[in-house]
């Protein structure tokens, strides 16, 4: 049996602005030494993804480096936020959907946060600003071919881990 172990983790810079099939902006992760090159005319296909008229949203496009053995190598999407909070723990609730797009047959992922969890404990001193990360997700198989799209609040940040096996585990 063999263990996973992170070979990269990633923080995206996101752009600002809403999502629609006229305007899309675009935060391009590149992950590895030599990634594929993706264009805004890669991507068009993506434009008609069905988002419900949703305002606010973020849409990620992360590039892969082809690898010696990708059946073996998976991909991690942490979602976060940061806010002013008290000390009791939180967990964002976060629910990831895997869709495809019509006519060509890509899959694409739209996360959207209900909400957070938290105990309700009482607390003596100020709140701090801290990270508030969702629970884990499924990992994503990878796949250098073609670019990872993920749709995200615009209000939350992503983080994408890449995972590889070491030797073996015991």
């Amino acid at each position: 049996m063999k263990k996973l172990t992170p070979v990269a983790t990633v923080l995206t810079l996101l752009l600002s602005g809403s999502v629609t099939a006229q305007s899309l902006s675009l935060a391009t992760i590149n992950i590895g030494e030599h990634p594929p090159v993706i264009t805004t005319d890669d991507l068009k296909m993506y434009d008609v993804a069905d988002l419900n008229n949703k305002t606010d949203i973020k849409r990620h496009v992360i590039a892969l480096t082809p690898l010696s053995d990708e059946y073996e190598a998976k991909v991690e999407l942490r979602i976060k936020t940061t806010k002013k909070l008290d000390c009791n723990a939180r967990n964002l609730m976060v629910n990831t959907t895997k869709k495809t797009v019509n006519g060509w047959g890509y899959n694409y992922y739209v996360a959207e946060v209900s909400g957070i969890q938290s105990t309700m404990m009482m607390c003596h001193e100020s709140p701090k600003v801290k990270e508030i990360y969702a629970a884990p997700q499924e990992l994503l198989r990878y796949n250098s071919k073609l670019p990872l799209v993920i749709y995200t609040p615009s209000d939350v940040q992503l983080e994408v881990r890449v995972w590889t096996p070491s030797e073996t585990y015991q």
